[in-house]
């Protein structure tokens, strides 16, 4: 019982003197100390960014539209990019892998998209090829100056 009257007194006095330094910083005038606040607080247009960035995939689409040949294979590929920030994009690029039937890997293409305006779209087409039945997009690169990310 001791123990426990001893731990709730040192908790008391803890908490106590805590609270105590807290109020002598408000009241000596220094506020950043109190508000742990730096004197560099990003901005909202900052803080918006970042939420772009982090989150980049709600507001890039990408769609492919194939040409397919007749007897197998593509003839080319019309991929878009739908840019649904408000920041534009400067380079985008994504690899578009072919596969064979068999499953097995045929050819990767490549395909650039440029300076992409806010709420737009843009496409480019790139060479198709021989053989293939399926295809999956992998993306690697996207620029834009405007969020920060070149």
């Amino acid at each position: 019982m001791k123990d426990l009257l001893l731990t709730l007194s040192m908790i008391v006095f803890i908490a106590s003197s805590c609270d105590h330094r807290s109020r002598e910083n408000y009241t000596s005038g220094d506020e950043s100390e109190v508000t742990g606040s730096s004197p560099s607080a990003p901005t909202v247009e900052e803080v918006k960014r970042q939420e772009v960035r982090n989150n980049i995939e709600k507001y890039i689409e990408v769609h492919v539209s194939p040409d397919p040949k007749y007897l197998g294979g593509y003839k080319s590929f019309y991929v878009e990019m739908e840019n649904q920030s408000d920041y534009a994009v400067d380079y985008y690029s994504l690899n578009i892998e072919v596969y064979q039937s068999s499953g097995a890997l045929y050819d990767t293409k490549m395909a650039e998209i440029f300076e992409v305006p806010a709420h737009s779209k843009k496409g480019a087409f790139t060479s198709g090829c021989n053989r293939g039945s399926s295809y999956k997009l992998t993306h690697v690169i996207l620029r834009s100056k405007d969020l920060g990310m070149y």
